[in-house]
């Protein structure tokens, strides 16, 4: 299974395109052993160069076997018996360090139990170094986030690896384990409660149906990620969670055994494909199933779902699926709408079409402009530079570099991402915002420019700095 048949499997692999990101659901050992992960390691390595990628584009969670059950096996005992009896929130605070032990359990007790992972975190600091490691995240004992800045993405993506498995056990763990509320909100969202910009993918070993808090990690994963990626039941499955804050897709990975589990398990490993939009919002994706062949290769597996039976399964996301519905209902706020109409019908009366840097123009010079209060925020001065080289390019236009064509604002892609925006903040119209975000993050020819002058980094911080700014229009306006 592994070895060089496993290498070719990486081979046929990756002529589908580069892999951006090597995702592990945990179980790596058997019973949390160092001599487990030293055998880990070679394979990890392997995997990890044929898919040509670097050590940070490597992601890991603990399973339940990544812990070492006989350590501290005591205090692990007296928190089973505990937990369930104590205020959910109070062992959720506790765990973040923000308050002393609850009644009954003894401050000592947080990181004993925790000691049972050390050959597993030690391992991971090998593989990855320390940005996997919990001491280093937020939370400050459980899980982690890591932000890439990917080439070809124009916003950043958010890793997010949440441990299910620090109170792991037995055989009897299911509905006796937590996420816990502050690990979610603490690695989830930018420490203000809001969502992380960007796609937001989250790493977990056990199933939501698993967790004693399970009911409650759903909603707040569903408000605050985009794709929860999980193992543990040592086969594929491709699951929607519906919640009132949202749609979120599970998918579950397949198991890789040699020895006696081989016999029971399929062995298999799954190469995901996400579609985003503009905004880093899923549209959906496609499922790549390989399989392990009795016959002793590795295959397209079309026999785990009816419907994929070359082994590949389309999903599509709650964004592409229900867009129709998501922005039914909002409109265009009557103050930008008249700064549309006026840039229309200067334009008409030039007989020259429409370009984006129009758009530019009728946000800038807007009064009082909100475009221009954020990018003055971003870089002093760049409000006015940027209006005066939107407008001598928008002078220079003649009707015989392009006439004058009717513009139906719905069907431009500009301001369809800004329709998107505002439906993802719940909001019932587009204002000025909304358009600057749409603008922002549409590919176009302004939008390469203005990425050539500040920088992907810079253009995302930008995209950060809007989002999270709320206009004031001074005068109240009554959107009727």
């Amino acid at each position: 299974m592994l070895g060089e048949s496993w290498l070719d499997n990486l081979d046929a692999i990756r002529l589908e395109g580069a892999v951006d990101l090597l995702c592990i659901t945990g179980d790596i050992a058997d019973w949390g052993q160092p001599e487990e992960y030293a055998a880990a390691s070679e394979f990890v390595e392997a995997t990890r160069a044929r898919l040509g990628l670097d050590s940070d584009r490597v992601f890991i969670v603990p399973g339940n076997h990544d812990v070492a059950r006989l350590v501290a096996r005591e205090t692990w005992q007296k928190l089973r018996e505990l937990i369930p009896k104590s205020d959910p929130l109070a062992i959720s605070r506790w765990m973040a360090g923000i308050i002393g032990a609850p009644p009954g359990l003894v401050d000592a007790w947080r990181d004993e139990i925790l000691l049972r992972q050390s050959a597993y975190r030690d391992w991971v600091r090998s593989v990855h170094g320390d940005e996997l490691l919990p001491a280093h995240s937020p939370h400050g004992r459980l899980g982690y986030r890591a932000t890439l800045s990917l080439p070809h993405l124009p916003f950043p993506v958010h890793v997010i690896g949440l441990d299910t498995a620090w109170l792991a056990g037995d055989d009897a763990d299911a509905g006796h384990l937590l996420l816990t509320p502050h690990q979610i909100l603490s690695l989830c969202t930018d420490g203000r409660g809001k969502r992380l910009p960007g796609v937001r993918l989250a790493l977990m070993h056990h199933p939501l149906s698993d967790l004693a808090d399970g009911d409650a990690s759903r909603n707040f994963l569903a408000q605050y990620t985009d794709v929860v990626l999980r193992g543990h039941l040592h086969h594929s499955r491709v699951e929607t969670l519906d919640t009132p804050d949202g749609r979120l897709p599970q998918l579950a990975a397949g198991s890789m055994y040699e020895g006696w589990g081989a016999a029971l398990y399929r062995n298999g490993c799954e190469l995901i494909t996400i579609e985003l939009d503009e905004l880093g919002s899923l549209r959906g994706g496609e499922l790549r199933y390989r399989s392990w062949s009795p016959e002793g290769h590795w295959h397209d597996d079309g026999s785990i779902y009816r419907s994929a039976p070359n082994g590949r399964l389309a999903w599509v996301a709650k964004h592409q699926k229900d867009a129709d519905v998501t922005t039914a209902g909002i409109s265009i706020a009557n103050r930008l709408l008249s700064l549309l109409e006026e840039t229309k019908e200067h334009v008409r009366k030039r007989d020259v079409s429409l370009h984006t840097p129009h758009l530019w123009l009728a946000l800038l010079r807007s009064k009082p402009s909100f475009a221009a209060a954020c990018l003055e925020r971003f870089s002093p001065g760049s409000a006015a530079h940027l209006e005066r080289a939107f407008s001598s390019a928008m002078v220079a236009l003649t009707p015989a570099s392009g006439r004058f064509v009717e513009v139906r604002w719905s069907e431009r892609e500009d301001i369809k991402n800004a329709y998107r925006a505002a439906a993802a903040d719940g909001a019932a119209f587009v204002d000025e915002r909304y358009l600057l975000l749409g603008l922002l993050t549409t590919p176009s020819n302004t939008t390469l420019q203005l990425r050539q002058k500040y920088g992907a980094d810079g253009i995302q911080h930008l995209v950060e700095l809007v989002r999270n700014t709320k206009p004031d229009h001074g005068t109240p306006f009554l959107d009727l």
